[in-house]
């Protein structure tokens, strides 16, 4: 009975000391660590707590997947910002005044998967920002002043006069599946800007400033599936009639059915399939309608998913092999061991039996030497 409660002693110790260390794991200052019920995760809340700058890590903090710093005073992302979060899945950074975001931000969180970056004092963003968040699938822009979606321009060479901004992607992601852009102030959209999203699914541009939307920034998303563009004055013309043209064929989901002002009608006008026709023959010379551009971008687009598709699967194989591997390695190691054991249990049981012959012989062998003497004595 004393073994027993002694053992039930110890159990229960060992599940406050257990309790004891996930309670004091450490947490960056100023902040509150805490599981999260609803996402299962382990959360850092540092919001609203008028920080200047992200908080700094005690160490040990790789546990942590979601991190809050919302509604601070934040005005620039540094390199390496979360890098003492390696495990980073959600990240949010909304209601800041961030107003630059440095290259390699983003770098040492390979998890992150959700990213909030709505209402701030952003103007642009490095193209590769995000090159090694290989799992995020969901970037939040809203409120950002980001006006023509164009990247920053590259610095002039010494003593060289200022070049216009390059024509280059306005974000580089092959996992991005959403992007919310709305409003932005954005009234206008380089046919590059969206040319390094291949896996896009869902992109919000609404509550802009566009008035012409064409189909060709649009053509590198192949992936595409739902466009909302409510609430821009877009004006009816040959733009919007190829831009609907390019949503039916394509079979993109629209928040609303396409309309647009302007020209010799008052009010908002439904496009359908007639007004298409109606646009695209009320300037000269006639509007093209073939989107022969958008399908050089599409074509591309599709290429890149093949690429990144190919790569996953390689990479895949390669860890599938490498499992396969380890598991034959490790089979082969348990058959040598068990063989190995065998031997040695076959060596132990004959060494036995030769001792016992040994010992069975030597006591024989006693024996007789002994008989005369008792034979005699029996004489």
């Amino acid at each position: 009975m004393e073994v027993g409660w002694t053992s039930r002693r110890w159990c229960l110790l060992l599940l406050l000391l257990a309790q004891a260390v996930v309670l004091t794991r450490p947490c960056p200052q100023r902040c509150t660590c805490h599981p999260l019920a609803v996402l299962g995760m382990s959360g850092a809340d540092c919001a609203s707590k008028s920080l200047v700058a992200v908080p700094r890590a005690r160490g040990g903090e790789k546990h942590l997947q979601v991190v809050d710093l919302s509604g601070n005073r934040l005005r620039s992302l540094p390199d390496d910002a979360f890098a003492a979060f390696p495990s980073l899945k959600y990240l949010f950074l909304s209601d800041n005044m961030i107003q630059v975001v440095n290259q390699y931000a983003f770098r040492g969180v390979p998890e992150l998967e959700v990213l909030y970056l709505s209402e701030n004092s952003l103007t642009s963003l490095p193209p590769d920002l995000f090159e090694e968040c290989v799992a995020l699938r969901k970037v939040v822009l809203r409120g950002n002043p980001l006006l023509r979606l164009l990247p920053p321009a590259p610095p002039p060479p010494p003593g060289a006069p200022a070049s216009p901004a390059r024509l280059a992607p306005f974000i580089t992601s092959h996992s991005l599946q959403e992007l919310d852009a709305s409003a932005c102030g954005v009234d206008f959209i380089p046919n590059e800007a969206f040319s390094a999203l291949p896996s896009l699914k869902k992109l919000n541009l609404s509550s802009n400033s566009l008035t012409e939307v064409d189909p060709r920034p649009f053509g590198p998303l192949c992936s595409l599936a739902h466009l909302d563009i409510t609430g821009n004055p877009i004006q009816c013309g040959c733009s919007t009639a190829r831009l609907s043209r390019w949503i039916r064929e394509r079979r993109v989901e629209t928040a609303r059915p396409l309309a647009c002002s302007g020209g010799t009608r008052r009010g908002e006008v439904l496009v359908d399939e007639n007004e298409e026709e109606k646009m695209s023959q009320s300037v000269s010379p006639r509007c093209d309608m073939l989107l022969l551009k958008e399908e050089k971008f599409y074509t591309a687009c599709q290429a890149a998913l093949a690429e990144a598709e190919e790569l996953q699967r390689q990479a895949v194989e390669t860890k599938r092999s490498w499992i396969i591997g380890g598991i034959v390695a490790l089979g082969v190691a348990v058959a040598v061991l068990i063989v190995a054991c065998f031997f040695r249990r076959h060596r132990q049981k004959k060494r036995l039996r030769e001792e016992r012959a040994a010992r069975a012989a030597a006591k024989e062998k006693n024996g007789l030497d002994h008989q005369p003497l008792r034979d005699d004595a029996d004489g």
